[in-house]
């Protein structure tokens, strides 16, 4: 039996750094969240990673006087295993160094604190900022921002799946407390119209956080009702 869906704006499966970052984005642009996470409390493997988030034209990089590019970040990317870039997408990378500093800012702005940057080669310039004092500073700042801007983190939701009717994502279905629950996206059409403007940075800033902590983001899903 399933219980009666909870209809929300956002549904995010996943409560990593790169889910905690895509709640609180969409819940800072006025969307109401929910975040299903699969274990007893949230972190998955950003917790785990060494928390350090290459970056290029930062004010860490401006403050020592190194002027760089995004275009030289996408291309030093290249050079560090070119036997891993088997189905590579450069627009990706791009829009990964593009978006990078204004990423940064904005985890600074919630208070993730970071330093550096540091050369990390074959990056030709210091690009590489380290969290303080670990990478578990990235979840516990972004669960405290989520939590107070309204976002609701559910633990412990097992076998999530999409609910979809005909080729759209309208939901996730999840086993919680031993019951089946719905969680479902609102549709207007207007207001997904203008949801989905407002939110374009709230996913440039998971694609960036996903990549730049080294997580191994399994599951984050956005319910917009494409």
């Amino acid at each position: 039996m399933v219980n009666e869906p909870e209809i929300v704006d956002v549904v995010v499966v996943g409560g990593g750094g790169a889910g905690l970052a895509a709640a609180v984005s969409a819940a800072q642009n006025r969307a109401s969240v929910c975040v299903l996470e699969k274990q007893d409390r949230v972190g998955g493997s950003t917790n785990l990673s060494v928390g350090s988030f290459s970056a290029s034209g930062t004010r860490f990089q401006a403050r020592k006087g190194i002027q760089d590019r995004p275009e030289d970040y996408a291309e030093d990317m290249v050079k560090f295993d070119s036997k891993l870039l088997t189905g590579d997408a450069p627009a990706m990378r791009l829009l990964l160094a593009r978006e990078s500093a204004e990423t940064l800012h904005w985890l600074e702005s919630v208070g993730v604190a970071f330093t550096g940057p540091f050369l990390e080669p074959p990056h030709r310039l210091a690009r590489m900022h380290n969290v303080i004092p670990n990478s578990r500073a990235y979840t516990a700042r972004l669960q405290t921002t989520a939590r107070r801007l309204g976002a609701r983190i559910i633990t412990g939701a097992k076998d999530t799946e999409l609910i979809t009717e005909g080729e759209r994502v309208v939901g996730v279905r999840a086993a919680v407390d031993g019951e089946k629950r719905e969680y479902r996206a609102r549709f207007n059409d207007a207001e997904r119209r203008l949801r989905r403007q407002r939110l374009r940075r709230a996913l440039a800033a998971w694609l960036i956080i996903a990549v730049a902590t080294g997580a191994c983001i399994l599951g984050v899903r956005w319910v917009l009702g494409q």
